[in-house]
C-alpha cells in the first residue's frame, strides 16, 4: 500500500501553529491609550456618506506624521519613526476600505512602553440604552468627515527609555527581512499594534469588572461580555474565526489573551495581545484581528483565499507518482474539481503523460477515481473548466472539512510530465476554505523540477499571508526512499519575478517560521513567509546543485 497516510501525517504535522510555541522573554504589553471622550458634536453633523463598498481600495488613506517634542530631544529618531508609522499604516491599508488623511502625532514621555489611540471619537448609533461611538480615525475613514478638523487624529505616546533602549527600527520596513537584534522589540510591530487601538481596539469598559458608562460605549465595548471572572469579545465574525468567545486580557482590556490559567493563552502570539511582546519577533495583523475589526464596523476589503493549486512534475510509477494533498477547514462542505492533466501539455513540453489516471483518497480510503473525464462528462462540463483532452482525468466532489489526497499516475505504469490541480468551485466567501495544500513527487532537473502553481483570489480581495515549504530530507523519517537531500525554493509572481527565495530555512525568516510553528524539521529544507496580493504565483522546488529525489512542496494559508 502506498504511503498516502504517511504523506498526510507529515503534511498535517506542521498545520498546528501558535499553540505549541513556548513563551520567550520580552516586554510586558502596556495599556492602550485612553479612549477619547464621546464626541457628541458628531451626532448632530449632517448625515455622513454611507459606508464605502467593500471593494473600494484603501489607497486614499494617508498618514502624516508630526511630533510633539518640545526642543526636539528625540529629533534624531524622527526619520525612523516616520518610516515605521507609514509602513504600519500601509500594513493596515492592505485590509481597510475607505479614505482619509490621518494626522498621526508622536509624543514622548515616561510611559513604560507605548500607547496609541484616536484623539477623538465619532457617533455611530444608539442601541436604545447607550450611544455608541467609534474611534475618530475609523469615523473619518468610514464617513469621509474629519471629526476634529486640523487637530491630530491619532496620538501615539512612546516611552523615552523604551525608545532608546529597547525598540529596533527596521531599515527596510517594506520587506521586513533584516534580522532583529537580541533583546530588541520590533518597532514596526509596535506601531501596527498602536494603530489597531486607534482604529478598533479601544473603549470605556472596566478591565476587571466589566462595568460600562451608563449612557455610552464604544463599538468594541458593545461586543464585549463579562462572566464574573473574565472578559470576552463576542462578535459573530470573531467567534466564527476563533471558534468561540475571544478572551480579552484581564486588567488590560482592548487586548487579546491571558497567561494560563485564565483563558486565551493561545492568543499571546497575536499582534493585539495584552501580555508580552517577545524579543526578536515580528507581529502582523491576524485574521482574528480583522474579524474583530469587521464586528466593530470597520469596512474591510474582502478576504483572499487559496482558490487553486496545481503541481507540475514528471509522473513516474510506484512511489514516484504525483501526490497532491489538501485540507478543507471551516464548518461547511466545499465543492471542488480535481484534474489530472497530461496530453494538453504537449503544446508546451515533450514527454508528457499520455494517459493520466486520478484517484481521490481520505487517509487510505479511496473516495473516487477517474481515467477519462468524459466518463462523467455532464457534471465535469458543468463546472466550466473540463480538461482539454479526452484522455485526461477529473473528479468533482463536495467534501466535508478534512484532509484529502489526490494521486495522479499513468495508465499501465506509464510516465511523463503531468499536472494535478485542485480548484475551489465555491470561490466566494463561505464558512469553509482550502487552507493547506501540498504535493509530493520525484524532483528532477530542467523542465522536470517540481512546479507548484497557486491562485489567490478574489481579484478585489485583500492580501493574504502564506507559508511555502520545500521538504526533502525529513521524508526519509516516513519510510520514503530516495528523498531530495537539499531542496531549494523560489516563489515567483505572474510576471516571472521572484518574490522570495530560500535554500535553508534557518538562513532567513527563522523567527517568523518558529512563531507560526511551521519551521521544517531539517535545517536543509527550505521555507518562506510572504504576504501576497490576489493573483497567480509559482513555487519552484529544485535540488541544490541539480540533485534529484523525492520532494514535497507545501502552501499554508496562515491568515
Amino acid at each position: 500500500m502506498k504511503k498516502y497516510g504517511m504523506f498526510l501525517a507529515l503534511f498535517l504535522g506542521a498545520a498546528t501553529w501558535l499553540s505549541a510555541q513556548a513563551p520567550r522573554d520580552g516586554v510586558a504589553v502596556g495599556p492602550a491609550g485612553e479612549m477619547a471622550p464621546p464626541n457628541y458634536a458628531t451626532k448632530y453633523q449632517t448625515a455622513p456618506r454611507p459606508p464605502l463598498s467593500p471593494n473600494a481600495p484603501s489607497a486614499g488613506i494617508t498618514y502624516n506624521v508630526t511630533f510633539a517634542d518640545p526642543s526636539g530631544p528625540f529629533s534624531s529618531y524622527y526619520p525612523a519613526i516616520t518610516a515605521a508609522v507609514q509602513a504600519a499604516g500601509a500594513d493596515w491599508n492592505k485590509y481597510l476600505s475607505g479614505s482619509g488623511s490621518l494626522e498621526v502625532e508622536i509624543a514622548f514621555n515616561n510611559v513604560p512602553t507605548a500607547n496609541g489611540s484616536s484623539v477623538t471619537s465619532g457617533f455611530v448609533r444608539n442601541d436604545g440604552t447607550r450611544d455608541i461611538f467609534e474611534q475618530g480615525a475609523a469615523f473619518e475613514i468610514r464617513t469621509g468627515t474629519d471629526p476634529n478638523g486640523a487637530d491630530p487624529d491619532i496620538r501615539i505616546v512612546v516611552g523615552s527609555a523604551y525608545l532608546t533602549n529597547t525598540l529596533w527600527f527596521d531599515p527596510h520596513p517594506a520587506t521586513r527581512t533584516d534580522p532583529i537584534p537580541p533583546n530588541k522589540i520590533d518597532a514596526l510591530s509596535v506601531f501596527i499594534h498602536e494603530l489597531g487601538h486607534a482604529f478598533v481596539f479601544n473603549g470605556w469598559i472596566n478591565g476587571t469588572t466589566g462595568a460600562l458608562p451608563a449612557t455610552y460605549m464604544s463599538t468594541f465595548d458593545e461586543r464585549t461580555s463579562f462572566d464574573g471572572s473574565n472578559l470576552f469579545f463576542t462578535g459573530a465574525t470573531a467567534q466564527a474565526k476563533y471558534g468561540g468567545p475571544v478572551a480579552i486580557t484581564y486588567g488590560n482590556p482592548f487586548h487579546l489573551g491571558n497567561n494560563s490559567p485564565r483563558p486565551g493563552s493561545d492568543l499571546i502570539p497575536d499582534l493585539m495581545n495584552g501580555v508580552v511582546y517577545t524579543y526578536q519577533t515580528r507581529y502582523d495583523i491576524s485574521a482574528l484581528d480583522l474579524a474583530i475589526a469587521k464586528d466593530a464596523g470597520i469596512a474591510l476589503i474582502p478576504d483572499s483565499r487559496l482558490l487553486n493549486i496545481a503541481t507540475r512534475l514528471r509522473v513516474q510509477s510506484g512511489e514516484n507518482v504525483l501526490i497532491g494533498g489538501f485540507i478543507i477547514t471551516g464548518s461547511g462542505s466545499k465543492k471542488v474539481i480535481i484534474r489530472g492533466i497530461g496530453p494538453s501539455l504537449a503544446q508546451f513540453f515533450s514527454g508528457t503523460l499520455s494517459d493520466p489516471k486520478l484517484e481521490l483518497f481520505q487517509g487510505n480510503t479511496s473516495l473516487a477515481s477517474n481515467n477519462d473525464w468524459k466518463e462523467s462528462q455532464a457534471e465535469i462540463q458543468a463546472t466550466g473548466i473540463p480538461p482539454g483532452n479526452d484522455k485526461e482525468s477529473a473528479i468533482v466532489r463536495t467534501l466535508a472539512p478534512g484532509s484529502y489526497t489526490a494521486v495522479l499516475g499513468g495508465n499501465a505504469g506509464s510516465s511523463g510530465i503531468g499536472v494535478v490541480e485542485v480548484y475551489d468551485l465555491d470561490p466566494t466567501p463561505t464558512n469553509s476554505k482550502l487552507a493547506n495544500i501540498a504535493s509530493r513527487g520525484f524532483v528532477d532537473t530542467d523542465n522536470n523540477v517540481m512546479i507548484g502553481g497557486i491562485i489567490v483570489g478574489p481579484v478585489n480581495g485583500a492580501v493574504t499571508k502564506v507559508v511555502v515549504r520545500a521538504i526533502g530530507p525529513s521524508l526519509g523519517n516516513f519510510g520514503i526512499p530516495g528523498a531530495l537531500q537539499d531542496p531549494t525554493l523560489d516563489l515567483v509572481n505572474s510576471n516571472g519575478v521572484s518574490v522570495r527565495a530560500n535554500n535553508n530555512w534557518q538562513d532567513s525568516q527563522k523567527a517568523d517560521l518558529q512563531t507560526l510553528n511551521l519551521q521544517p524539521s531539517d535545517s536543509r529544507e527550505a521555507a518562506l513567509v510572504e504576504t501576497i496580493a490576489p493573483g497567480n504565483y509559482t513555487a519552484i522546488v529544485r535540488g541544490a546543485g541539480d540533485t534529484t529525489g523525492v520532494g514535497l512542496v507545501e502552501v499554508y494559508n496562515v491568515d
